[in-house]
């Protein structure tokens, strides 16, 4: 009986390994391929709401050699009954990070080819674990995109300059709820300051004082932070861990703190301080612009390690580390049932943009894609910490008051800024 189990269980590895998508199934004419790029603050969302549609033995996900965070090649056979009502196919997913939300935008538009994960170069080496790599990358057109706020925001300049136009459609697919993240020793410093062994809150005027362009690095200027110090901390040099021109999860912050683009105040840019590295140089400041969100965590960790003060934006499905917390903005706790209920406001409305020219069936896959993206139940299949920054667009709940299923009720945002404005969250109707 005992060796019977062990052959059956033989038997089945093998068929699983048999169904999966190796490089030369992901290649194969039959396979969906379909090019997604744009916003980092989701990577997490979209590529669970895609892997929960596979059949779990037939899974081979890649990565490019030597850059986790440049984007992801999922890869599977669907499930017979998927999101996407295509039966059990082979399809190719491939989510590119890089660049951010603007990139999910700007290249549909305008027809522009960007670089992604060249499929034709990835191989498995055996392990274990075994290593799904490709070696490089090349052009092409994506055929849709993902961005943290609608499409609109940004045509501003520091926003990326990129206009949607005739060249893809948008739909909104949820809300990301973001947070602001202080190193570990500047999050001390904020509760030893404000005599609290709980989480720390920031004035939101304050920050967005921190963000502009050319804020001075005085002791002064420190201070409007950590008021109630005077042991010298308070004039430590502050990295901002911010994202490049084009991220959505910029843009979001420069909307947030700096009501960028409705008034003049910019943000700040790397070069606009001349402080070599982390540390703690009295009276620095330090811009660090980071291509994706697991960037902007890369730059956290090193801030911390070097014992310095930093702050920086993520989504909430980045959940803390030990070189990292949250804080709370004008004493407004970042999480998602705080701002579902309207009591947390930093969070924005995500899209979903399909290039026109792209191929049928590709865009009716993305059609079917994003409107799976903000069903309650199937944010509910995300992975805990990705379940953290995202909420479903109250238009899609049927319970406007907080009813509902079970997951409705954890997921159904009851608030909505319209249309991404300036205005403080308002209930929706």
């Amino acid at each position: 009986m005992k060796l019977k189990s062990i052959a059956f269980a033989a038997a089945a590895l093998c068929a699983g390994q048999a169904h999966a998508l190796t490089p030369a199934v992901m290649n194969d004419a039959g396979t969906l391929k379909v090019y997604v790029s744009g916003a980092s603050a989701l990577s997490g969302a979209i590529g669970g709401l895609f892997t929960q549609n596979c059949q779990p033995a037939t899974r081979d996900d890649y990565t490019l050699t030597g850059n986790l965070t440049f984007g992801r090649i999922y890869t599977c056979t669907l499930n017979a009954v998927n999101d996407f009502g295509l039966g059990a196919v082979n399809v190719m997913f491939q989510k590119r990070d890089a660049g951010g939300s603007g990139q999910g935008v700007g290249p549909l538009a305008n027809n522009t080819p960007i670089a992604f994960i060249e499929p034709t170069s990835c191989t498995i080496v055996p392990g274990p674990p075994a290593v799904k790599e490709c070696a490089s990358q090349s052009n092409r057109i994506p055929d849709g995109g993902v961005s943290d706020l609608e499409p609109n925001i940004f045509k501003a300049a520091v926003n990326g300059n990129f206009v949607l136009g005739g060249g893809a459609t948008s739909v909104p697919i949820n809300q990301t709820v973001f947070g602001l993240a202080v190193t570990q020793a500047l999050y001390t410093a904020l509760q030893a300051d404000q005599g609290t062994a709980g989480q720390p809150t920031v004035p939101q005027a304050v920050v967005g004082q921190m963000l502009r362009s050319g804020f001075p690095a005085d002791p002064v200027a420190w201070s409007l932070l950590l008021p109630n110090t005077n042991n010298g901390t308070e004039d430590s040099q502050v990295t901002i861990c911010r994202r490049v021109n084009g991220s959505g999860t910029q843009a979001a912050a420069n909307r947030f703190f700096l009501e960028y683009p409705a008034n003049s105040m910019l943000p700040s840019v790397a070069g606009d301080s001349t402080a070599p590295g982390h540390g703690t140089t009295p009276f620095t400041l330090l811009v660090v612009a980071n291509s994706a969100a697991a960037d902007v965590v890369n730059c956290m960790t090193a801030a911390q390690t070097a014992g310095g003060f930093a702050m920086g934006h993520l989504s909430l499905e980045n959940p803390e580390t030990a070189s990292y917390r949250y804080v709370k903005i004008g004493g407004q706790t970042p999480s998602r049932d705080e701002a579902k209920a309207g009591r947390y406001p930093y969070f924005f409305e995500s899209t979903g943009q399909t290039r026109t020219g792209a191929a049928a069936n590709v865009k009716s896959f993305l059609t079917s894609f994003f409107a799976g993206a903000g069903k309650p139940d199937n944010l509910a299949q995300l992975s805990a910490p990705v379940q953290q920054g995202v909420m479903a667009n109250p238009n899609v709940c049927p319970d406007p008051f907080g009813g509902g299923t079970a997951n409705e009720i954890t997921f159904c945002s009851r608030v909505t800024r319209n249309g991404n404005s300036l205005e403080f969250p308002s209930f929706f109707r």
